[in-house]
C-alpha cells in the first residue's frame, strides 16, 4: 500500500493507496542535502528510511499524520552503495559507520553496538528468519556476522574474478545466488 520515491532534487515522495476508495495520497519531504542512494521499508512496514551522499540515514514513519518529517537522523559511512537495512524485528537499523564496521542503531538514532568487519564493506543484507547479516566486501566475498552473538562467523569466497554486483539468500538461508559483472 506504499510506494516511496526519491528524485534527482533529493525530494522523497511517499504515496499511499487508500483501502476503501483506491485513491492515492502523496506526501513529500526535502530533508537530505545530497543525492539519495537507497530507500528501505522496515519488515513490519511501519517505517522507511533513506540513505544519502550527505552521510545520513533519515528514518520516517509510514503514519501519514506526521506529514513526512524524519523521526531521526543516523550518521553512516557513505560509499556509492549507501547500504543499510532494518533488523528483522524492525527495531533497529544496521549500517556501516566506518569502512570496516557494522553498527546497530535503535530507531531513536542511538548507537547500540558495533562489530568490526574483517574487510571493507560494499553491501550488507540482514538474512531472513535469523540474526545473521551478510556483508559483501571489497575483496569480492560474502562475510557472515551474527548480530545476537556480535561476532564474525566466516566468509564465502568468490568463485569468479569478475566484480560481484549482487547477492541474495533463499528464504531459508540455505542457498546463495551471486551476480557478477560479467554475467
Amino acid at each position: 500500500n506504499y510506494i516511496a520515491l526519491a528524485d534527482s532534487q533529493n525530494i522523497i515522495t511517499i504515496i499511499f493507496k487508500l483501502r476503501f476508495t483506491n485513491e492515492t495520497i502523496a506526501y513529500k519531504s526535502l530533508e537530505h542535502e545530497n543525492t539519495i542512494y537507497n530507500i528501505v521499508f522496515s519488515p513490519n512496514t511501519w517505517y522507511f528510511a533513506t540513505a544519502s551522499k550527505d552521510n545520513t540515514i533519515k528514518l520516517y514513519s509510514t503514519d501519514i499524520s506526521n506529514n513526512l518529517k524524519s523521526i531521526t537522523s543516523i550518521p553512516f559511512y557513505s560509499n556509492l552503495n549507501a547500504n543499510f537495512d532494518f533488523t528483522l524485528d524492525s527495531k533497529n537499523i544496521i549500517c556501516s559507520t566506518k569502512e570496516n564496521e557494522l553498527t546497530v542503531f535503535n530507531l531513536k538514532g542511538e548507537k547500540q553496538y558495533s562489530i568490526k568487519t574483517a574487510n571493507p564493506i560494499s553491501k550488507l543484507r540482514v538474512l531472513q528468519n535469523s540474526s545473521l547479516v551478510a556483508v559483501q566486501t571489497t575483496k569480492n566475498q560474502i562475510e557472515l556476522y551474527d548480530l545476537s552473538a556480535k561476532e564474525y562467523l566466516g566468509y564465502i569466497p568468490s568463485y569468479n574474478s569478475s566484480l560481484l554486483t549482487a547477492f541474495s539468500f533463499s528464504a531459508e538461508n540455505d542457498f546463495l545466488l551471486l551476480g557478477y559483472e560479467d554475467g
